[in-house]
């Protein structure tokens, strides 16, 4: 399993403080790395542009479980909301210190 990326790029129009902007977002997904990228494409009534980025690590369920044993957490509970399995694209991890 690995973070959702739509293949096409979307885009959206948005309120900001200097008035409506129209937003193009892309997704690159790297699986040797598990880095997700979000790029982001701005242009503002002014017409001025802008571009940002956002790269975030993916960790899946068994990293995050290694991470927090070896950190001292015993793991409680690891849900995504849909039932025993973890089948969506985001789960939820309860632990609790124990050192």
């Amino acid at each position: 399993m690995w973070p959702i990326t739509p293949p096409e790029p979307t885009t959206y129009t948005l309120d900001t403080p200097e008035g409506p902007a129209t937003v193009t977002v892309r997704y690159e997904w790297d699986l040797r790395t598990q880095i997700n990228t979000m790029r982001r494409t701005w242009v503002f009534a002014s017409g001025e542009r802008a571009e940002d980025e956002i790269r975030r690590r993916a960790l899946f369920p068994r990293e995050v479980e290694r991470y927090a044993m070896a950190a001292g957490f015993e793991l409680l509970d690891m849900t995504d909301g849909t039932g025993p399995e973890l089948t969506g694209p985001v789960a939820y991890t309860v632990a609790r210190y124990t050192r």
